[in-house]
């Protein structure tokens, strides 16, 4: 799988969007600021709790890392100044080989000329060489400098191998740098972890493994697949962008995919950042994840497919961003989820609050046989609309106080269980212009106030066609059609709140409801309904077979005998 699939399911996806969318309406050292805490080097959306005395193998060898990372950080700040206060020439600065705790790392000065792998290779053939006519194997950590540039474009690579063995690893890091990684459509890149033990990927996470990082910097991918990186969650997790407020990072992805990585790709701290036909494909964790205060995001074109958790997940603080023309399918979680963080008592600082996403736009895209199609998890002003959303266990669902969330004009088929779930204290949801077919529940309203429901169709109802629950005081149910069959067409009857004229002008009269037979019940229904019980009367007749004949010869000799 490739990015040109991608860009293949642009097109489809256009298409079909436009078909559902006529259904509905700082300090001296380039780091975070002086006033901002020290971040975290696992920003990570679902980090484990960790306890005092217990810490988590993976999360010590990415803390190790870390600290090497802002060391060579420091080493170079301290070389580039001693190198322009004795004006030394830009074209005689190199790359410098720097020792931390027993790991050495190509460390690449701030110069205007960007850095290529061939002269890397030349200065340093330690730390990386040519394997065979265009593949490349990098042996020790290279850190991008602040203000320095590493260029690999296809014209003289096709391979990096990233060294990833037991305890020991390779990473590309720019720390405020520009990272630009580049091949052709048809002459396409990729970048992956190598064990030459197993002479291919490394594909043990636990102990480390190789990984690409842009920090607080620019970094560019375009026709390059990257594939078996990370470990962690985070800035560790595979291919990422993190910055820190006020120094956020940048970049874009195009055509380019992210596969079997432990997090496809991450983001933190990043803004205007564009995501166009791209796939991200069997990562252990997530597809994308943009995650802390991630804004004004373009996400086009992408294909998202069997992640094992979301396969496009907003979290924390996420605000104005487009979703828009993606297929998200056969994820493990949800298949396009905007989030809130969540609250935990785990120890992370960050978790004591929800920093709650909002005025994001989910809208044309394709969402098939996910655990939930569509998430909007807390937040305001967030809309969903004019999505194809076919095949989930839950179709769109708006939980945890989200707030005015639109979910309008979307077509939501063949969900196992709900089309459309709104829950948990969410208010003033307006549904309106929805198509929904299929399911046990077309559309369910529960524990939230002023939730508009109107001018959807319902049909192909197997159970209930509208459910409304719980407190929903200044609910509406006004306009819908609905059809299909089971106990109720509109089940309110566990719903408190609702005015006299909340439930009105809705159409039932295709609704079936269940019928209602005097059965004579024969033996013949009873083993029907039962069949079970053939088996428990064979196990009970064997023995007593043989044990009536044993039993009457046994009286008669008795009667004898008196």
């Amino acid at each position: 799988m490739s990015s040109p699939l991608g860009r293949r399911l642009l097109g489809t996806i256009a298409a079909v969007g436009l078909v559902v969318g006529g259904l509905g309406s700082g300090p001296a050292l380039a780091g975070p600021p002086r006033s901002a805490p020290v971040p975290s080097t696992a920003p990570g959306p679902s980090t484990p709790p960790v306890a005092a005395a217990v810490i988590d193998p993976a999360l010590a060898i990415e803390r190790a890392d870390g600290e090497r990372v802002r060391a060579m950080a420091r080493s170079a700040a301290q070389q580039s100044r001693r190198l322009r206060k004795a004006r030394t020439p830009d074209a005689k600065i190199r790359p410098i080989r720097v020792a931390f705790r027993g790991v050495t790392s190509l460390v690449l000065l701030t110069r205007s000329k960007p850095y290529t792998l061939p002269e890397l290779a030349a200065v340093a053939p330690a730390s990386l060489s040519l394997q065979a006519p265009g593949i490349w194997l990098v042996r020790e950590p290279i850190v991008v400098a602040a203000g320095a540039r590493l260029v690999i474009t296809s014209d003289r690579v096709a391979e990096v191998r990233l060294l990833s063995t037991a305890g020991r690893f390779a990473s590309i890091v720019g720390w405020q740098a520009t990272i630009v990684i580049g091949g052709l459509p048809d002459h396409r890149l990729r970048i992956t972890s190598w064990d030459p033990s197993a002479n291919g990927p490394d594909r043990v996470v636990e102990d480390g493994r190789a990984y690409v990082l842009s920090k607080g910097g620019t970094f560019d991918a375009r026709d390059a697949d990257f594939t078996r990186l990370g470990f962690r969650t985070g800035e560790s997790s595979g291919v990422a962008w993190r910055g820190w407020p006020g120094i956020p990072s940048r970049g874009s992805a195009t055509d380019a995919s992210f596969e079997a990585n432990y997090f496809g790709a991450y983001t933190f701290e990043a803004v205007d950042m564009r995501w166009t036909g791209n796939v991200f494909a069997d990562n252990v964790v997530y597809g994308l994840d943009p995650h802390d205060h991630s804004n004004r995001f373009i996400v086009e074109g992408n294909l998202a497919i069997a992640n094992g958790s979301h396969g496009i997940i907003f979290s924390r603080g996420c605000t104005a961003n487009v979703v828009r023309l993606n297929a998200s399918l056969g994820n493990g979680g949800g298949g396009i989820v905007i989030d809130d963080g969540h609250l935990e008592v785990d120890g992370n600082p960050r978790h004591q609050a929800v920093v709650v996403s909002s005025q994001n736009v989910i809208e044309r895209n394709f969402v098939l046989g996910n655990a939930v199609g569509v998430v909007v998890e807390g937040g305001s002003v967030n809309a969903i609309r004019a999505n194809l959303v076919i095949g989930n266990r839950t179709g769109v669902r708006v939980k945890d106080q989200a707030a005015t969330t639109s979910v309008v004009g979307n077509v939501v088929g063949g969900s196992a269980i709900l089309g459309i779930d709104i829950n948990s204290g969410s208010t003033d949801t307006f549904v309106s212009g929805n198509l929904l077919f299929g399911g046990k529940v077309g559309i369910a309203v529960s524990d939230g106030a002023r939730n508009r429901i109107s001018a959807n169709a319902v049909f192909g109802i197997d159970g209930r066609g509208i459910v409304v629950r719980g407190s929903v005081a200044g609910t509406e149910v006004t306009g819908n059609t609905v059809a299909g069959n089971g106990t109720a067409a509109i089940d309110s009857g566990a719903a408190t709140g609702l005015g006299s004229s909340a439930i009105a002008n809705n159409t039932t009269t295709g609704w079936t409801p269940p019928k209602q037979l005097v059965q004579i019940y024969t033996a013949a229904n009873f083993l029907r309904h039962h069949p079970a019980i053939l088996i428990w009367i064979a196990i009970f007749l064997l023995p007593l077979a043989w044990w009536l004949p044993a039993r009457r010869k046994r009286i008669a000799r008795w009667g004898r005998a008196d």
